[in-house]
């Protein structure tokens, strides 16, 4: 995780970023500031950071950051946050906060990711990755404390944004990096 603004200077780097910047596999520093180490990623973060600055607080993005599309996939989630918002935790100006998120290294599928990918609302994203770790409808409601109708309608959701008729097919996909990034990439990102 790393915050950054417009110019992409970094303000904060957690240790995971502090690896990745020295792997120098996807991410870089020159001086102070982010840099991308594919050139068509570096373009867009230019463009999405533009555009979210342009949008406000809570705006969200999304970077490939593969080199080239036969690369395992990996995504630079972005989030505007805006000072005033966030009651000031993050310093007084406004901030970007970059995660990488990278499904070959996560057991579980992240909620945050699904809900960036689908766009699935935050309770969504939940039930998505429970379903994917084949909990039934009535463990969820259990776990997650909430009416199996409120559950229902959430799994109705999760199998409308991805494009399946079925609870089994959804499982499937969500268990299926490839099918689950394909379906990612056709999305129309900010």
């Amino acid at each position: 995780m790393v915050l950054i603004d417009k110019d992409r200077f970094i303000s904060y780097q957690n240790p995971a970023a502090l690896k990745e910047f020295e792997s120098e596999a996807r991410l870089g520093k020159k001086g102070s500031h982010l840099l991308l180490i594919s050139d068509r990623s570096s373009q867009e973060l230019s463009q999405k950071l533009d555009l979210l600055y342009k949008r406000g607080h809570g705006a969200t993005a999304v970077v490939d950051l593969r080199t080239r599309p036969s690369d395992p996939p990996t995504w630079l989630h972005l989030v505007l946050l805006d000072p005033q918002a966030v009651i000031g935790s993050f310093g007084g100006l406004t901030q970007v906060l970059a995660t990488i998120f990278d499904p070959t290294t996560v057991n579980a599928l992240d909620p945050y990711a699904l809900e960036n990918l689908f766009d699935f609302t935050p309770a969504e994203a939940r039930v998505a990755a429970q379903l994917a770790q084949s909990l039934t409808a009535d463990e969820i409601s259990i776990a997650r404390g909430i009416s199996i109708r409120t559950v229902r309608v959430q799994i109705s959701e999760v199998l409308r944004k991805v494009g399946v008729a079925r609870t089994t097919d959804a499982v499937r996909l969500l268990n299926q990096a490839a099918p689950l990034w394909s379906l990612a990439g056709k999305r129309s990102w900010l």
